[in-house]
């Protein structure tokens, strides 16, 4: 977990990982990077892979329990600013294939 706090601004980082499945689908004893959460002041995201392993889910919210999925608006195309709540912002780029976020707070951009 990684922690930055300034005056009165605080951002944490925190990333995850899972056992690694063997070509068989058996568990292994390494592991794999499936997601990270970061939470400001009053404001908190969290992108991990699902349960299959193929795709990234989106969860934004006040905090770890007051949060909304946005992974059906992560995958519309149509969709340029995925969420903005007050503190941040969640949008992409479709020409650069990018996702970004924007902690107002700390002014800090996670790509």
């Amino acid at each position: 977990m990684l922690k930055v706090s300034e005056q009165d601004v605080s951002l944490q980082i925190q990333c995850r990982t899972q056992r690694a499945k063997k070509a068989t689908g058996d568990l292994s004893d390494a592991t794999v990077f499936s997601g990270f959460a970061i939470q400001g002041d009053g404001v908190w995201m969290q992108v991990e892979l699902n349960e299959a392993g193929n795709r990234t889910q989106l969860f934004v919210g006040l905090n770890k329990t007051s949060w909304a999925d946005y992974t059906n608006d992560y995958y519309n195309p149509e969709t340029m600013v995925i969420k903005s709540v007050t503190g941040l912002t969640v949008s992409r780029n479709m020409s650069e294939k990018t996702i970004s976020a924007f902690f107002s707070d700390s002014g800090s951009w996670l790509f």
